[in-house]
């Protein structure tokens, strides 16, 4: 197989005395890499991390990490997530199995990432999409169209008008419940910073699609284990969900709506 550096672009949201997650021990072996860190949190950064803006929160620093890099691929996006919502030694597994068998598609007209496929989904959304903490880019030809789609997704996102049940869906997943959508108990105002993500998410899969580009799941090479990790994944997020609602209620002695 032939050898590439990867260009990775990775986005955090830590403050100066947080502790960083370790994305450079989990890289190392797994691709030779060049790596570049936008971090969001304002005057958050520390060593070479780069200040982000927090525009559309990981999706605009992915448009800012594009449109540094400076090779013809592959490229690597992805947020911390990975080590707070993911299993990360699953995520190198899957990444090398990926490696393994794919080492003809540098060339092709795809994404790899997270591939999520909702029930009845209404028109605004892919019955197949990408979601925003990772994505993997073969070559520059790809990188160029996520980048154009990202940036018309980003700048175009409020132009639209929205279905009532396209609505109904956002509202939904952003209150969350037991057993499916966002885990964390927040206010109005960062609901609607949240529902913009999703909205932008969810645009650019479409908007790529529509560009003729394939998005391909990470996990194809071992739909067993995808599965499983799937799984525990989705377990440990409504954990955290119980966790916050819990938590809001004692201390506002009100349960959320």
């Amino acid at each position: 197989m032939k050898s590439f550096v990867w260009e990775v672009g990775y986005v955090t949201f830590l403050g100066k005395d947080q502790k960083r997650p370790p994305i450079q021990q989990w890289l190392k072996p797994l691709i030779p890499f060049q790596l570049n860190t936008i971090n969001n949190y304002p005057n958050g950064c520390v060593g070479l991390e780069i200040q982000g803006h927090n525009q559309i929160q990981d999706l605009g620093a992915y448009l800012s990490l594009c449109q540094q890099f400076k090779g013809d691929g592959p490229y690597l996006l992805i947020n911390d997530t990975l080590f707070t919502n993911h299993i990360s030694w699953a995520w190198k597994y899957f990444i090398k199995l990926w490696l393994k068998h794919n080492s003809n598609q540098f060339d092709a007209n795809s994404i790899w990432g997270d591939i999520r496929t909702p029930s009845n989904p209404p028109q605004e959304l892919p019955s197949h999409y990408l979601a925003s903490w990772i994505f993997v880019i073969p070559n520059k030809t790809v990188l160029t169209t996520f980048s154009n789609q990202l940036n018309h997704a980003i700048h175009n996102s409020s132009n639209n008008p929205l279905s009532d049940s396209y609505q109904s869906y956002l509202t939904n997943f952003l209150n969350g419940n037991v057993f499916r959508g966002w885990h964390k108990i927040v206010d109005e105002s960062k609901k609607n910073q949240k529902k913009e993500c999703y909205i932008v998410e969810h645009q650019l899969s479409r908007l790529l699609l529509e560009a003729n580009v394939q998005l391909h799941s990470l996990q194809e090479g071992n739909s067993t284990m995808g599965l499983f990790i799937r799984t525990i994944e989705r377990i440990n997020t409504r954990s955290t969900f119980i966790k916050n609602y819990l938590q809001y209620s004692l201390q506002n002695k009100s349960f959320p709506s």
